[in-house]
């Protein structure tokens, strides 16, 4: 893992990452692309995969899991827009021993 700041992270193609803030991470997020020179980008959440449309969506998704207790399925394929940045926000990018070492613990659950 290592800590990037901002414009290497949008140089960057698909990674594995978490948003760094002195001594903490924060999420787990794939990075899908950068697009063009807008300083936005495409990610998908792998610890918040729902396909929602709105936080209003989102809200009575999580509302549901809560109450029912039933299983929903969890989207890995979609992807967000980040389009609320702070210029300053560093990365806290993984590596592919990293990835590979995470894949191989979570086998192991299953």
């Amino acid at each position: 893992m290592r800590i990037v700041d901002r414009e290497t992270f949008l140089g960057m193609g698909e990674v594995v990452y978490s948003l760094y803030q002195p001594w903490a991470l924060r999420g787990l997020y794939i990075k899908e692309r950068t697009i063009g020179d807008t300083g936005v980008f495409c990610k998908q959440s792998l610890i918040d995969p729902f396909m929602a449309e709105n936080r209003d969506e989102r809200e009575d998704i999580l509302d549901e899991l809560e109450w029912s207790g039933m299983p929903i399925k969890l989207n890995f394929e979609g992807e967000n827009r980040e389009v609320l940045y702070d210029e300053n926000q560093l990365f806290a990018v993984w590596g592919k021993e990293d990835v590979l070492g995470l894949i191989n613990r979570l086998k192991k659950l299953v």
